[in-house]
């Protein structure tokens, strides 16, 4: 039905189009979506002179015609200039077009629209992407994820059993089932956390209990989960993890003593994109930032952003030279610049947040803690929960004095983390932030723009 409809819109216009804007339409069906920015980009600067109901549908076409070339978050800027206009002909049909862009941005912009704009088949999709995830019933394919959403929603307002009940309802996914386990472990009272914690199938799930069980036991006063983690998957048999988790706390301690010693956002921005893994105090940070939700949603806008940059610099060489690529990078350069400075402002926080918790971390225990996949009384952390965190790396790498050398992984042993990666390739950060804290977007960041 959607389909007819934009067919019978299209056709509506095409009428009083100019030659231009006929052709850009022509070479966009035919895929040619480089030549066809360049005609719609002749029609929306006015060279044509294309009256309104024919500009609109060139800038509806270079929408889509910017996500066919994978510009997303450009494609996005032209979407806002459409829905911000109510009597703009495309704004309806953008809807579903705006629906499957990435979404961390797309909130503000879908919020434009009303509750009785969306058709039936949009609005759990809707419902989800601006946090309406209690409108999702539990027949609907989203709803794990919605449970998801709804669980840090109760995680904000302070109710652990809320919290636990819908965490436990996105753990049927086995997708979200560490998230949810994340969320239990630090919206709940130790007790009924560990007792929902048994009933999740997960890695990270064992983990936490097992850290809960720690904690409880009075060995740690309080316990650290990134420095843990950082100490534990070093592909090395941890019989006793104090020695090693007191060595990398301190290591951290300076480390972050070192970064926030930069107050610019824009700078410290930059020191953690050089943090790429190559030590336990670097991994004990990312791991930490990674743990942030709002920093998450950024990081990955960051991270498309960066992603189309890269394709204006590898698209076809005569194309880069034409004024619809110079338009293109200028908004993503100019949005990659607020990005970091708005990234490094929460990086800032949270570490100054990590340095503070370190401080009153780890103490109250001389005594043996072991760490491994089976260890008893002690941090279990199996080979899985490592490989997920560490990108699945399988082999270790030293850096020596010349040039990283692989060495082979260690055996697993009932008391070892064997076979996790000890440090990750510069892609490490990317991969755990797309692959274990990627959420919806919930982001307070800029909005993009586009001309009119």
């Amino acid at each position: 039905m959607r389909l007819c409809a934009l067919a019978l819109l299209l056709t509506s216009t095409a009428a009083s189009a100019s030659p231009t804007l006929d052709r850009a339409v022509q070479l966009y069906e035919r895929a040619d979506f480089y030549s066809a920015s360049i005609e719609l980009e002749k029609v929306l600067d006015g060279e044509t002179g294309d009256a309104e109901p024919a500009t609109q549908r060139a800038q509806f076409m270079m929408a889509r015609t910017m996500a066919k070339l994978g510009f997303s978050a450009v494609a996005l800027a032209y979407y806002q200039r459409i829905v911000e206009n109510p009597l703009h002909r495309f704004r309806a049909q953008s809807l579903p077009l705006i629906l499957e862009l990435p979404g961390v941005m797309t909130e503000p912009v879908l919020r434009t629209y009303t509750a009785q704009e969306v058709p039936p088949e949009l609005r759990d999709a809707y419902a989800l992407h601006t946090g309406h995830a209690d409108q999702i019933a539990a027949t609907s394919p989203l709803y794990a994820r919605a449970q998801l959403e709804l669980a840090f929603l109760a995680l904000g307002e302070s109710r652990p059993d809320r919290v636990i009940a819908h965490a436990q309802a996105a753990a049927r996914d086995p997708a979200l089932a560490g998230d949810a386990a994340r969320l239990i472990a630090v919206g709940a009272a130790p007790a009924p956390a560990a007792k929902a914690l048994a009933q999740i199938p997960d890695a990270l799930a064992v983990y936490l209990r097992s850290r809960i069980a720690v904690e409880d036991s009075g060995r740690f006063d309080r316990v650290l989960d990134s420095v843990v983690l950082a100490s534990a998957c070093q592909g090395v048999p941890v019989q006793d993890l104090v020695p090693r988790v007191a060595t990398i706390a301190r290591e951290t301690t300076a480390l972050l003593d070192k970064i926030l010693a930069d107050d610019d956002n824009a700078e410290v921005f930059e020191h953690v994109e050089h943090l790429h893994g190559d030590r336990p105090a670097e991994i004990a940070i990312l791991l930490e930032l990674a743990l942030s939700r709002e920093l998450v949603d950024l990081r990955a806008w960051h991270t498309e952003l960066n992603a189309e940059l890269d394709r204006v610099s590898r698209a076809d060489k005569a194309w880069q030279t034409t004024q619809v690529a110079a338009e293109i990078l200028q908004e993503l350069t100019v949005q990659d610049s607020v990005f970091a400075a708005d990234v490094g402002k929460i990086e800032i926080h949270r570490m100054q947040a990590m340095r503070g918790a370190l401080t009153g971390s780890f103490g109250g225990t001389h005594r043996a803690v072991p760490a491994g996949p089976d260890a008893r009384d002690g941090f279990i952390v199996g080979i899985p929960l490592c490989t997920a965190l560490l990108a699945g790396k399988s082999a270790p790498v030293i850096a020596g004095a010349q040039q990283p050398a692989p060495i082979a992984a260690s055996r697993t042993t009932q008391q070892s983390c064997g076979g996790c990666a000890a440090t990750p390739d510069p892609s490490w950060l990317l991969l755990i932030l797309a692959a274990a804290w990627l959420s919806r977007g919930r982001s307070r960041a800029p909005r993009p723009t586009a001309r009119a």
